[in-house]
């Protein structure tokens, strides 16, 4: 008997007392069908011509035959059981009404999965690629990188699992935080996680180094004429060298530099801490003070773009997409 199968007698067997019914748009009462969460106790109204649209499952079903006896009706309408919660379910359904196709609210990455395996079992192909969408969104790459690496890799979606994977760059390698779902990827994907950050680390370390990439040079670390007990020379486009005489933006360098080795991302050479840090020690500069702040912003965007371009050479193949089964 197949999972749906199971899922579908369990619904039936277990019947929920005293449902309530769901909330706007699913207390229709023009709806000609009642899809019933019997784990949380809650009754959709919904129209069969929807969802036969949205879902080759819902069609095939309701070509069937009606009138089974053992079939519950609620106001004059058929129910079916199933066993999603009633907030999987009301995100599934969202995506099978026209006006509300694009609702994902604020679902947690919990919630994204499970409306995946509904939408999975449900066969709804739509809603699938809409929920895939969402799991590489901004605020699940910016605060779980590595959590969501071990979930995309889990459930073998290769192109989030190769976003993910470019977004842990902003964690440094060791000392990354433990969650449950690592349990579920071998040792051999992390391991080769490590590698593709090692390989990130080196060409990044080389950006700061090879400082080739740089064209303007019209900028106050270039044109400082205050006397350093060291200053440096630095070679930029075009085969130039150019003086440096002003010390803070040096350190600056050579500081991003080391950052970067643990954390390979353009990221890094925009921390606040790091620029702050910066800008203080060039308040200290009479020639720089002026200017450093507005032309340190535009150079550390440039200089971030310049990372991520070379990182994102790096190749993906190093990432072979295997969970454990």
């Amino acid at each position: 008997m197949s999972s749906s199968s199971l899922a579908a007698e369990s619904a039936y067997n277990n019947p929920p007392k005293n449902p309530t019914t769901a909330p706007p748009p699913f207390d229709d009462q023009e709806a000609d069908i009642i899809l019933r969460s019997n784990v949380s106790a809650v009754d959709f109204y919904v129209n069969k011509a929807f969802l036969s649209y949205a879902s080759p499952f819902f069609e095939s079903m309701f070509s069937l035959p009606q009138g089974n006896a053992a079939q519950e009706d609620k106001d004059g309408k058929p129910v079916v059981p199933v066993d999603e919660d009633a907030e999987t379910l009301a995100v599934l359904l969202k995506h099978c009404y026209p006006r509300w196709s694009s609702y994902l609210g604020e679902s947690t990455l919990e919630e994204l999965l499970k409306v995946r395996e509904a939408s999975e079992k449900y066969q709804m192909e739509g809603v699938g690629a809409r929920i895939r969408e969402e799991l590489v969104a901004k605020r699940f790459l910016m605060e779980q990188p590595l959590r969501l690496y071990a979930i995309t890799l889990r459930h073998h979606l290769e192109n989030e699992t190769r976003l993910a994977a470019k977004a842990t760059l902003r964690l440094p390698m060791l000392g990354r935080q433990y969650f449950e779902e690592l349990e579920f990827i071998t040792a051999g994907a992390y391991h080769r996680l490590q590698v593709y950050h090692l390989k990130c680390a080196e060409v990044a370390r080389k950006v700061a180094k090879n400082l080739e990439w740089i064209v303007d040079d019209r900028v106050t670390w270039f044109e400082c004429n205050q006397e350093q007990a060291s200053p440096q020379i630095v070679n930029i486009s075009g085969h130039r060298g150019k003086w440096v005489r002003a010390r803070w933006w040096w350190d600056y360098m050579v500081q991003a530099a080391t950052l970067l080795e643990e954390k390979p991302s353009g990221t890094t050479v925009m921390d606040s801490e790091l620029m702050d840090e910066a800008l203080g020690k060039a308040s200290g500069c009479g020639f720089c003070r002026g200017r450093a702040f507005k032309e340190l912003r535009i150079f550390a965007e440039f200089f971030a773009s310049q990372v991520d371009k070379a990182t994102s050479e790096v190749p993906d193949s190093l990432l072979t997409f295997q969970a454990r089964h």
